[in-house]
C-alpha cells in the first residue's frame, strides 16, 4: 500500500510533469498562429522567425544558468521562481498589442523555462535513489519533452481556429498559477539543498552572448543581404565570443560546463545527437505546419492536426524507449532513430505539393518515430554519466545543446525560406531546407555508426 511519502513523491512528478509539458508545448504551440499574428499585428516574414525565435533563443541561452542556478538554491525556491517568471511571460504575451511587447513576453517565458526544466529534472534525481524507479520517471520526463513539442501545432491550431491567438499564450495562466500553488503545498515535504559549485559570470555571459549573436546574424540575413554589416558583424562577435568562451573554459578554475563532464566520451557523444536532432526536426516543427497554410492552404488547426502522426508515433515510441533499450542496448535506437528522421525529411522534400496529404503520411510516421526513438534514449544515457551534485548543470547541459541546435535549425532554416519567399521560389527552398535537416541527421548516425562498439560496451 502507497505511503504517504509516495503519494507526495507522486504529487509532486506529476507537477513537475505538467510544468515541463507546458515549458516545452510552448516551443512550437505558437509555429501554427504565426501566419495569423503576422496578420493583426502587421509584421514581417522575419517579425514571425523572431516570435518562434525569441522564446527558443532565450531557453537555449540562459539554460547552462538555469542549471547553475537548481545546483545553488533550493528546488522549492527554483521551481517557485520559474513557475512565476513563465507565467508572467505568458500574460505579457496573451495582453499584447504590439510585437516589442510579444516578443518581450515570449524572452520572459523563455527565461522562466530555462530554469523550470533543469529544475524538474535535479528534482527526480534527489527524490528517486532507486535506479529503476529514477529511469522510469527520467523515461517519462523524456516522453513529455518529446510529445509537448508534437502536439504544439495541434494545440495551436486549435485555439487559434475556434478562439484567438492570444488564447495560445493565455493557456499557461492558469496552470501556472496552479502549479505555484500546489508547489507552495507540497514541496517543502520533499526539498532539499543542493551542492554549491563555483562558476565564472564572465564563462555564463560568454556563452549567453555567443548563441544569441549568432541566432540575431542568421535572423538579420532573411531581412538584409547576407553580406551586409547588420549580418556580418554579429557572426564575426559570434565567432569571437564563442572561442573566447572555450578558451576561458579550458583554463578558468570555475567553467561553466564541467570539464569532468566534458571529458566523458559517452556524454559528448549525446550532446552531438541531441544538438543535431534538435537542428533537424526544427526543419519538420517550424517548416512543415507553415509549409501547409502557405502552399497548401490548410486553415491552422488543419495544419496543426497534420502532425497528428508524428505526434502519436513519438509518443508512443517514447513510452517503449525503456523496453527497447533494455532489449537492445541504448546505441541502436539512437542510430536507427536518426536513420528513419532522414529518410521522413527526404521524402517530405521530395513528394510533390500537388500530391494528397495521405502520401505525406509515412514521413510524418518516420519523423515521429525518430524524435520518440533518439531524443529520450539520447537523455537518458546523458544522464547516465551524472551524479546527484551535477544532475543540474549536466541536465542544463544536454537541454542547452538540444535548444541550441533548435534555435539555429528554426534562424537557419526560416532565413533560407524567407530569402526564397522574397524571389518567389519558397516552394524549392522549403524543399532544400528538409533536406538540409536529412543531411544532418544521416551524417550523425553515420558518426555514430563509427563508434557503435564503444558505445555499445558503455550501454550494457
Amino acid at each position: 500500500m502507497p505511503t504517504r511519502r509516495d503519494r507526495t513523491r507522486t504529487a509532486v512528478v506529476g507537477i513537475v510533469l505538467l510544468a515541463v509539458f507546458f515549458a516545452m508545448l510552448d516551443l512550437s504551440v505558437v509555429n501554427v498562429a504565426l501566419p495569423t499574428i503576422r496578420t493583426e499585428l502587421s509584421t514581417t516574414y522575419s517579425g514571425m522567425q523572431w516570435i518562434a525565435n525569441s522564446y527558443t533563443l532565450a531557453f537555449a541561452s540562459v539554460l547552462l544558468m538555469g542549471g547553475i542556478i537548481v545546483d545553488r538554491i533550493s528546488h522549492r525556491s527554483a521551481l517557485f521562481m520559474s513557475l512565476a517568471i513563465f507565467t508572467v511571460g505568458a500574460l505579457l504575451c496573451a495582453v499584447a498589442s504590439n510585437l516589442a511587447l510579444l516578443l518581450f513576453g515570449r524572452l520572459t517565458q523563455g527565461f522562466g523555462a530555462a530554469i523550470l526544466v533543469p529544475c524538474s529534472l535535479a528534482l527526480i534525481f534527489s527524490m528517486f535513489s532507486d535506479i529503476r524507479e529514477r529511469a522510469k520517471v527520467v523515461g517519462a520526463w523524456s516522453a513529455i519533452n518529446a510529445i509537448a513539442v508534437t502536439v504544439g501545432p495541434m494545440t495551436g491550431g486549435a485555439l487559434v481556429t475556434w478562439l484567438s491567438w492570444r488564447s495560445v499564450f493565455a493557456l499557461n495562466i492558469p496552470i501556472g498559477v496552479i502549479a505555484i500553488s500546489l508547489v507552495l503545498l507540497l514541496l517543502p515535504k520533499v526539498q532539499t539543498r543542493r551542492t554549491q559549485r563555483n562558476v565564472s559570470p564572465l564563462g555564463l555571459l560568454l556563452a549567453a552572448a555567443s548563441s544569441f549573436l549568432f541566432a540575431f546574424a542568421v535572423t538579420r540575413g532573411s531581412e538584409k543581404e547576407w553580406t551586409s554589416p547588420a549580418v556580418v558583424l554579429p557572426l564575426i562577435l559570434a565567432v569571437v565570443s564563442t572561442s573566447t568562451f572555450v578558451v576561458h573554459n579550458m583554463r578558468t578554475l570555475s567553467p561553466v560546463l564541467p570539464r569532468e563532464l566534458l571529458a566523458k566520451p559517452v556524454f559528448r557523444k549525446c550532446l552531438i545527437v541531441v544538438s543535431c536532432a534538435g537542428f533537424s526536426f526544427s526543419s519538420a516543427l517550424f517548416l512543415v505546419p507553415v509549409q501547409f497554410q502557405m502552399l497548401r492552404d490548410f486553415s491552422p488547426v488543419n495544419a496543426g492536426l497534420a502532425l497528428t502522426p508524428t505526434a502519436v508515433t513519438m509518443g508512443i515510441a517514447s513510452l517503449l524507449t525503456r523496453r527497447v533499450n533494455d532489449k537492445f542496448g541504448n546505441h541502436r535506437p539512437i542510430i536507427y532513430g536518426l536513420y528513419s528522421g532522414a529518410v521522413g525529411l527526404l521524402t517530405l522534400s521530395l513528394i510533390p505539393k500537388e500530391f494528397a496529404y495521405v502520401y505525406l503520411v509515412p514521413s510524418l510516421i518516420l519523423l515521429g518515430l525518430s524524435m520518440g526513438l533518439t531524443l529520450p534514449t539520447a537523455n537518458n544515457l546523458g544522464l547516465s554519466c551524472l551524479s546527484s551534485e551535477s544532475s543540474g548543470i549536466g541536465s542544463g547541459i544536454l537541454e542547452a545543446s538540444q535548444q541550441f541546435g533548435l534555435v539555429f535549425g528554426i534562424a537557419i532554416l526560416g532565413a533560407v525560406q524567407a530569402t526564397a519567399t522574397l524571389r518567389g521560389d519558397q516552394t524549392f527552398v522549403t524543399d532544400l531546407a528538409l533536406l538540409l535537416g536529412a543531411a544532418l541527421a544521416l551524417l550523425c548516425a553515420l558518426s555514430l555508426t563509427s563508434g557503435l562498439r564503444n558505445l555499445a560496451t558503455f550501454a550494457h
